[in-house]
């Protein structure tokens, strides 16, 4: 997926944040299910796993007539496990979280990522991590406290720890992707659904849902998980784990709004606040890093 053949970075920047757009509903339908965790969890895998499996195949098969692709090496099938395993974790402790826990207290945790996709970056890739990026990550979690400052000692233990584990494994799943030359990210993360749906499968009380909790769990399965992790994972084929997960940092800041619009959940003056500051830091440090990039490379 190419728009400006001439600036990668700039392609990277945009496919991340087109998906981190479609993401910003998960936690909104997530809190209007009522099923059962694990039958949730499980639908959710399941129908993701299998729409990025079609489409998955439909890749091999137009790159296997391209007469120039390779599916897998050793190498790569070693890496491709270890990305749809921890694509699980966090999938599962992201659902665990929303649960357990407030929707502000998980999107508040899970926006130390960048925090911890920058140290795997530099203890496993040896990729040195710039002041700019440490200095606009302390930023944005400051935006973030700002927002959700006023809730954040209420959460429950067990869904604050999840949220922790799921920044953890999405920060870890975005360094390897960096490093690893997976060709089809798109099988890579339909394996991990599969996982999700094992473990659900074995874990859930039952499979049956309610008519509309089966209605949400479709847009997210069929649409909206598939689609953002389809996209989000490309994103460190051209940037740096740690600016990825910066730009996923988007998603706390404009998944509220779907409360609001949906749910008349009015965000405060703290969210609107810790909003402006994400938002202001991340389009600031894009746009000059951008256009310092594209200067270097002409």
């Amino acid at each position: 997926m190419i728009f400006f053949k001439d600036n990668p970075r700039l392609n990277g920047v945009l496919i991340v944040v087109c998906g981190v757009m479609v993401l910003t509903p998960d936690g909104l339908l997530t809190t209007l299910i009522s099923a059962d965790i694990w039958t949730m969890l499980f639908w959710r895998g399941f129908l993701m796993a299998i729409t990025l499996t079609i489409f998955s195949i439909f890749t091999i098969r137009i790159k296997t007539i391209s007469k120039n692709f390779v599916i897998y090496d050793r190498e790569t099938l070693k890496y491709s496990l270890y990305v749809a395993l921890l694509f699980a974790v966090s999938s599962i402790s992201f659902v665990i979280a929303i649960v357990n826990t407030n929707v502000a207290n998980t999107l508040f945790l899970i926006t130390i990522s960048p925090i911890f996709a920058a140290g795997f970056a530099y203890i496993f890739l040896h990729e040195p991590v710039s002041k700019t990026t440490i200095i606009v990550s302390l930023i944005t979690i400051i935006g973030m406290l700002i927002i959700f400052g006023d809730g954040i000692d209420k959460g429950n233990l067990l869904g604050n720890l999840a949220a922790v584990l799921a920044a953890a494994s999405w920060a870890g799943t975005l360094v390897i992707l960096r490093k690893s030359a997976i060709s089809n990210i798109s099988l890579t993360i339909a394996t991990g659904g599969y996982i999700i749906a094992l473990i659900s499968l074995i874990l859930a009380p039952t499979l049956k849902m309610s008519t509309n909790d089966m209605i949400w769990v479709g847009l997210q399965g069929l649409i909206i998980l598939p689609l953002s992790f389809g996209l989000i994972s490309l994103g460190p084929k051209y940037l740096p784990a740690p600016e990825v997960s910066l730009i996923v940092l988007l998603e706390a800041v404009f998944g509220p709004l779907w409360a609001w619009v949906f749910i008349s959940q009015l965000p405060s003056s703290g969210s609107l606040t810790g909003g402006v500051i994400i938002i202001a830091t991340l389009t600031i440090y894009f746009f000059v890093s951008t256009k310092q990039n594209y200067r270097n490379s002409s």
